[in-house]
């Protein structure tokens, strides 16, 4: 049987996506984001974007939206092409990797533990997670003392951890 790939028409991709059409033209001419199907060729020729597309899309529209510079972004999806195997995509890249920004740079979630810098030269971080430690916390110090009583406030912050 055909594998059939499915495709989506820029106005299509900017509705689903959430981003604006011009921008996604502007991203494509540039070579941010480039459709994987088909690129325009000319007046009058149209793109065609793939679900992997639409994903780096929304990732680079969702870093955009938390103050992460064009220009910043550029050089994160770089790094990210420098670490994949040739031949991959900007969108598969993007796609393929769990991604946080504090706004100044970008962050590969290496694991639960560990980000690695995109634009402080891979830059290891070391992140934690404190709800998950908070929760830790708690358990053990109701172990040590069990009358301590109304621990809410603790719990609280553990749980939106």
């Amino acid at each position: 049987m055909p594998r059939v790939i499915v495709g989506f028409s820029g106005p299509q991709a900017a509705k689903i996506t959430g981003v604006n059409y011009k921008t996604l033209d502007y991203w494509a001419r540039t070579g941010l984001i480039k459709p994987s199907i088909r690129d325009a060729s000319g007046t009058g020729t149209r793109r065609i974007y793939s679900l992997i597309d639409l994903v780096a899309l929304k990732t680079v529209s969702i870093l955009r939206e938390r103050g992460l510079s064009l220009q910043k972004l550029r050089r994160a999806v770089e790094r990210l092409r420098e670490l994949a195997p040739d031949g991959v995509t900007n969108s598969e890249v993007l796609a393929r990797h769990y991604l946080v920004t504090d706004g100044n740079d970008v962050y590969v979630v290496e694991s639960p533990d560990v980000l690695l810098s995109l634009l402080q030269g891979g830059q290891l971080v070391l992140a934690l997670w404190l709800g998950k430690m908070a929760s830790n916390i708690i358990e053990a110090a109701k172990r040590e003392t069990p009358a301590i009583g109304n621990m809410d406030q603790l719990e609280t912050i553990a749980k939106a951890g």
